[in-house]
């Protein structure tokens, strides 16, 4: 089977690796696959991602659609792939996609009705689907290679060493972690915190300006991007992984955390629930609200004996590439194929 692949192919370009970077070599081993488009420069993307949604061989299209204004180019490739009577696929990820789904935007949800297959990451997620009268979505999880996430077990936890990635991005609240400093400091704690991640709007100046002005600069690492294995490798000398999200799915980050056997401390909005079971692979707490964080780290630091780690890690593995690769093979094939 022949499919073209549609997103934002911007690896090459020391950017942070995106959904279809991670995907395409995985669904190569299965079908022939085609991924569009490379070019920086989104004006020649967008171009790029129409003509070959025009004239490439392929007999479905997939689709990344994210929740920001690339969602416009996913639809427009759909309605090119429509033209040509080819089936098209839509891989909905991005924190906002609930929200515009609630929303009954009228072009979305035409794009959503009009496909093959909608691949969703979450339970959440599918439900949603279903509450809008949206019924061809298919539950695919978030994968990992698990192989790749050296795995550490923080049992015994005597430091309050935080690590935090995510987009620097409002949404995902990284404010909050000056507020959460500023409370783990007023109880005598000396935390060191780390944030990593790609900067997409003025939150990251904004959080600079905060940790200045609160004077906390050498309890603080920023970082704009580390590649996968950095953070990886880098995560060895952290015990603490807290996700400050208002909006979610099922991030990438919080799985690779739980692999690598970090306590893991998320609020509790969008899938993250069925990612996370509280108190016992994980904690859950309530958004926008740093008590929250501090009293789970106040908790566990107290502890003697967390036995967290190794059960983090078996969820985890639910999500290797192993065990989801048959999810997309049905994803493309027809019933009477299989």
């Amino acid at each position: 089977m022949k499919i073209i692949y549609i997103g934002n192919k911007l690896e090459k370009h020391n950017l942070n690796p995106t959904t279809i970077d991670n995907l395409s070599p995985k669904l190569s081993q299965i079908f022939k696959v085609i991924s569009v488009s490379s070019y920086k420069n989104k004006v020649l993307r967008f171009f790029h991602m129409a003509l070959a949604s025009l004239f490439y061989n392929y007999e479905i299209m997939l689709i990344d659609t994210y929740s920001s204004n690339a969602k416009w180019f996913a639809i427009f490739c759909s309605k090119i792939a429509k033209f040509r009577m080819k089936q098209y696929i839509p891989y909905l990820h991005g924190g906002n996609i609930p929200k515009i789904v609630e929303n009954k935007h009228s072009e979305f949800i035409k794009y959503l009705k009009g496909s093959k297959n909608i691949v969703v990451q979450t339970d959440y997620l599918n439900s949603l689907m279903l509450q809008n009268g949206i019924m061809n979505s298919i539950k695919i999880p978030n994968f990992i290679d698990l192989e790749n996430y050296p795995f550490k077990n923080r049992n015994c936890v005597d430091e309050v060493s935080i690590l935090w990635v995510r987009a620097y991005q409002k949404i995902y609240n990284p404010k909050l972690m000056v507020e959460l400093c500023i409370l783990l400091l007023q109880q005598g704690y000396k935390p060191r915190i780390c944030m990593i991640g790609p900067e997409k709007d003025s939150s990251k100046s904004e959080l600079l300006k905060l940790i200045k002005e609160n004077k906390l600069e050498k309890y603080f690492i920023i970082k704009s991007r580390l590649s996968r294995n950095e953070w990886v490798n880098y995560s060895s000398g952290y015990n603490f992984f807290v996700n400050t999200s208002n909006v979610d799915n099922t991030p990438l980050s919080v799985i690779e955390a739980m692999a690598l056997g970090m306590i893991v401390i998320s609020t509790n909005v969008g899938g993250l629930p069925k990612l996370i079971d509280d108190n016992v692979n994980g904690f859950l707490v309530d958004p926008n609200n740093a008590n929250n964080f501090f009293a789970v780290i106040k908790t566990i630091i107290s502890k003697e004996e967390i036995n967290l780690s190794f059960k983090a890690r078996k969820k985890a593995k639910t999500f290797d590439w192993f065990e989801v690769k048959e999810d997309w093979k049905r994803c493309f094939v027809s019933k009477n194929e299989i």
